[in-house]
């Protein structure tokens, strides 16, 4: 089996969320597949990524703290 891409594999009819990171969470950039990562004001980047499972991404984005705020949906 080649997971050179990783395992998950997003699809477009996903969920789509978007969010609002600084300097140190940028590491979610290497980690998940992203789908559009932008820069934003100061250090912070937008980044849009496709989850499986929305109550998946709140538990995510609390645990990366005040560094990550939720722009979508």
């Amino acid at each position: 089996h080649d997971l050179t891409e990783g395992v998950f594999r997003p699809a477009p009819d996903l969920p789509l969320i978007t969010l609002r990171i600084g300097r140190s969470e940028r590491w979610i950039t290497e980690y998940y597949p992203c789908e559009r990562i932008e820069a934003g004001d100061g250090d912070e980047w937008l980044v849009s990524l496709r989850v499986t499972d929305l109550g998946w991404a709140r538990r995510f984005v609390l645990g990366l703290g005040p560094g990550a705020t939720v722009v979508a949906p």
